[in-house]
């Protein structure tokens, strides 16, 4: 907690960037997912 208050209170680019890259990841985790759940029920389909 102590990086987290610190980072805030410093530094708000470095939070932005860390929080950009976290949502980034995400992102490409979730899409990542439904795609490969698609393409595997479409593949199955036919």
């Amino acid at each position: 907690m102590r990086w987290f208050r610190q980072a805030s209170g410093e530094s708000p680019l470095t939070f932005w960037l860390v929080g950009g890259a976290v949502t980034v990841v995400l992102l490409f985790i979730v899409l990542g997912t439904a795609g490969v759940l698609y393409g595997f029920i479409r593949y199955g389909a036919s």
